[in-house]
């Protein structure tokens, strides 16, 4: 896993230069209604902000002005006290089906410190973070 991980911080950081958006995400395949039946990994990339992805990053800045805290550390910090979506939780990692899950198996995996994106990830947090997808991947 920590080869993938590495992967995709490598893609991100080569396509980033020339996209302004770039997505990483594992599909589930059939079970989720993809016309590709097998689970498989997917980098996106596009030379726009998506609506949605605009809006959150407005959002999350707007958040941070008001809170002095990044939005989803805060986010990290309820759902830990409350626990219930907790799918897997390590050291430094904790993956939760969140609350305004639209896809059967979605799962959102956060840093329970602050990492502004993947490329930031040093060797040992990356690690951490392909053993985080690897459990929730299993837990589902």
């Amino acid at each position: 896993m920590t080869e993938i991980v590495k992967t995709w911080q490598e893609q991100t950081a080569e396509l980033g230069k020339t996209y302004p958006w770039v997505q990483v995400f594992e599909n589930k395949g059939a079970a989720m209604g993809c016309s590709n039946p097998h689970p498989h990994g997917q980098i996106w990339a596009n030379s726009f902000l998506p609506n949605e992805a605009e809006r959150e990053d407005r959002l999350q800045k707007e958040y941070f002005a008001e809170q002095k805290s990044p939005m989803l550390v805060d986010y990290v910090q309820r759902e830990l006290a409350d626990g219930s979506r907790t799918v897997v939780e390590t050291e430094h990692w904790l993956a939760v089906v969140p609350y305004w899950a639209a896809w059967p198996f979605e799962t959102l995996l956060l840093p329970k410190a602050h990492v502004l994106r993947i490329t930031d990830l040093t060797d040992a947090p990356a690690q951490r973070f392909g053993s985080g997808v690897e459990k929730a991947d299993q837990s589902l």
